[in-house]
């Protein structure tokens, strides 16, 4: 077994989009690539050359599958290039602490897994209203409406910014040939430590990643954030230092 292994976790199908996407600029890179829902269980990262994993954020955490597979694989992940693109509506938004909040989500899934992934990526997902249910699109939609977004809930909006996804995957798929790094960075600017993450999150100690996932906006840990988000790079950043 070789090869890229890429598992990703999707609510409403715009994250196994992506992940189909980055599959194809992995494979035009000459790499294999196995791609796996995580709520298919997927394989043991074990005996892979590298992995991608890609999530989406909802009501502040992400997928549980995604959470789970990745806390139970941690310190294999840990000893392999490893990259994972958190996917967030939030990333389109510019106010600086709206930035910090997803940081602070992201940051909290990975400490709370116990993964160090060489290269993270944060991209804006899609607003998919009509597969959303009547009390989610009215709340999706009051909750855009008032950030002067997209409020036509009778058709679905990608913001996606493709052409920064798939140089990113290209990167990713140079640094195996030339150089592979083991995990040991997180790309989010400003350095962060341990002290600080627990400082944000308002606690001593950082809990495990919280395996719920509320299925509707208004439930545990919804925010504003977890749809917009802070303006971005349009290329990713030098990683960061992230001590366990």
């Amino acid at each position: 077994m070789a090869g890229i292994l890429l598992v990703f976790g999707t609510t409403n199908g715009h994250t196994a989009k992506i992940a189909s996407r980055m599959s194809e600029t992995l494979r035009e890179s000459g790499q294999e690539v196995t791609v796996v829902n995580a709520a298919a269980q997927p394989p043991s990262p074990t005996g892979y050359d590298a992995v991608l994993v890609v999530a989406s954020v909802h009501a502040g955490y992400f997928q549980k599958e995604v959470t789970r597979w990745v806390r139970q694989h941690a310190e294999s992940l840990n000893a392999l290039p490893s990259a994972f693109i958190s996917v967030c509506l939030g990333i389109l938004q510019k106010e600086a602490a709206v930035q910090e909040e997803i940081r602070g989500i992201n940051d909290r899934f990975l400490l709370g897994c116990g993964w160090r992934p060489g290269r993270m990526l944060t991209v804006a997902g899609a607003l998919t209203y009509t597969k959303y249910n009547l009390v989610t699109r009215w709340m999706m939609r009051t909750i855009v409406a008032r950030a002067g977004g997209d409020t036509d809930v009778s058709r679905d909006y990608e913001y996606t910014d493709w052409a920064e996804l798939k140089a990113f995957c290209e990167a990713f798929a140079k640094g195996l040939v030339s150089a592979p790094q083991s995990a040991v960075v997180l790309e989010q600017s400003g350095p962060r430590s341990p002290d600080r993450l627990r400082s944000m999150m308002g606690r001593r100690d950082v809990p495990a990643a919280e395996s719920r996932q509320p299925d509707q906006p208004g439930g545990p840990g919804w925010s504003r954030s977890t749809l917009l988000d802070s303006g971005r790079d349009p290329v990713a950043r030098e990683p960061r230092q992230l001590q366990p």
